[in-house]
């Protein structure tokens, strides 16, 4: 059975917020200054898609937590990916003019997924 999508999202406080709250322009380490060089950055995170084992609660966490513990789910690998964009996007807009897009879906295969794009507009 297919799981509903929710536009909201408890984070590790308790409170509740819009989805569109977890992606926030975030600055990228120093030495990872193109899309590509954040994308591998991210990559690089340890992925885990749960943090406890209540299925009723799911938690979303902040970009700046998951580099505190350093590991993140994949909606918040995407999210801090789409931040990485967002920043670069607006230091370098004439390198890096792009809209950003999570998009956040179901999968026969996968179950729940996310995935984060830059577009490239010209």
């Amino acid at each position: 059975t297919r799981n509903p999508l929710h536009i909201t999202a408890m984070d590790c406080n308790g409170k509740e917020w819009f989805i569109s709250r977890f992606v926030r322009s975030q600055n990228p380490p120093t030495s990872f200054n193109t899309l590509d060089a954040c994308a591998h950055y991210v990559s690089l995170i340890p992925s885990f898609d749960r943090w406890y084992k209540n299925e009723d609660i799911d938690i979303w966490c902040s970009n700046q937590q998951c580099l505190n513990v350093l590991g993140a789910g994949s909606r918040e690998r995407a999210a801090l990916l789409a931040g990485y964009f967002l920043f670069l996007g607006t230091k370098f807009p004439l390198k890096y003019k792009a809209r950003i897009f999570i998009a956040y879906g179901f999968s026969e295969s996968q179950g729940q997924t996310v995935r984060s794009h830059n577009i490239k507009l010209f």
